[in-house]
C-alpha cells in the first residue's frame, strides 16, 4: 500500500508515532483541558487566583469516514444504522 492507513492512524505505542487521527484527537482535548488564572491586583496581600477552566462545559461529536470506491461509511455509526452514501461524483 501506499501507507495511507499508516499515516492517519499511526501506531499507539508512543506519541511520536501517532498518526493524523490521535494527534488531533489529543490535539482537542488538550485545548478543552486548557485553563486561565483570573486578573488579580498583584499589589494586594492577597494570593493569586487558582487556575479556572477556560471551558465550563462542552460536548464532542465525532465520525470517522472511510471513502472505499466512491462510498462513504462512518466506521464509528452502531452497524445496525450504518448508512452507506455514494458520493454524487
Amino acid at each position: 500500500g501506499t501507507g495511507k492507513t499508516h499515516t492517519m492512524e499511526g501506531s499507539l505505542d508512543a506519541p511520536e508515532n501517532y498518526g493524523v487521527i490521535p494527534r488531533a484527537a489529543n490535539a482537542i482535548f488538550e485545548k478543552l483541558k486548557a485553563t486561565y488564572v483570573p486578573d488579580y491586583d498583584s499589589d494586594a496581600e492577597d494570593e493569586p487566583p487558582e487556575p479556572v477552566p477556560l471551558y465550563q462545559s462542552f460536548q464532542i461529536h465525532c465520525s470517522y469516514l472511510e471513502i472505499y470506491n466512491e462510498e462513504l461509511c462512518d466506521l464509528l455509526a452502531d452497524s445496525n444504522n450504518n448508512t452507506n452514501a455514494t458520493s454524487g461524483g
